[in-house]
């Protein structure tokens, strides 16, 4: 039941990477899990539990990120503009190699509450300007962003980035689990990346509506389905 665990815990970004091969097109998928491991114990806390499918794995804190793809270049650090709201926030960021496409992956967990909105456009900010470099073309950013509203992102919109959660497939809730009312998580991204669809829409388990201890996480998974041209 790996794939079924991972599901109920992750904001996912799937790839289908597209690569020439004797002059036919072969689309290989693949898939990144962003897991905030933070509250979760046990055999979920263990990077080896997700090796069998994921062999590249990087578990730091709450944070930890499984690939079928060797993560390179991983730094971590916290927001200049941290603020104590209950938990630590921050970002990790890695890279993978696909052929001769680099893509670079930032994973953020943002300031929470409604009064802190100033804040997380802040750090917003920070990943933007500082965190990304100029000469990283092909990012995805992914992760509980805390925000409120969509227009919270709009810092990303500007910037030439597209939303998953917001954008090409709609607004949906992810928080709290039982009755979501707020669209705290998403996946962001822009260059030769393309947002095809989703593999299906964050949703309540209708039989569970009164059950918190049902649920891995307080946030439901958001999964977004994307493409990138291999060279």
């Amino acid at each position: 039941a790996l794939k079924e665990e991972l599901a109920d815990m992750a904001t996912v970004a799937k790839f289908a990477i597209v690569q020439n091969e004797g002059g036919r097109e072969v689309t290989r998928h693949i898939e990144f899990y962003n897991l905030d491991m933070e509250g979760n114990d046990g055999i979920r806390d263990t990077a080896t539990h997700f090796q069998p499918l994921y062999p590249y794995y990087y578990k730091t804190g709450q944070y930890m990120v499984a690939s079928k793809y060797e993560l390179l270049d991983i730094t971590k650090g916290t927001f200049s503009s941290q603020a104590d709201t209950g938990a630590i926030k921050g970002w990790v960021k890695f890279s993978i190699i696909v052929g001769n496409t680099k893509i670079t992956f930032v994973s953020t967990h943002a300031a929470s509450l409604a009064e802190n909105a100033t804040i997380r456009q802040n750090e917003f900010e920070e990943i933007v300007n500082d965190i990304i470099k100029p000469d990283e073309k092909n990012v995805v950013i992914l992760g509980d962003f805390n925000t409120q509203g969509i227009s919270e992102l709009d810092i990303f919109v500007n910037k030439g980035y597209t939303l998953v959660n917001g954008g090409y497939i709609g607004t949906f809730f992810t928080c709290p689990a039982i009755a979501p009312n707020k669209p705290y998580d998403n996946i962001i991204f822009k260059g030769d990346i393309k947002g095809v669809g989703y593999v299906w829409p964050p949703v309540c388990d209708p039989e569970h509506t009164d059950d918190e201890e049902y649920y891995i996480s307080d946030h439901l998974p958001l999964f977004g389905k994307l493409t990138v041209k291999r060279t």
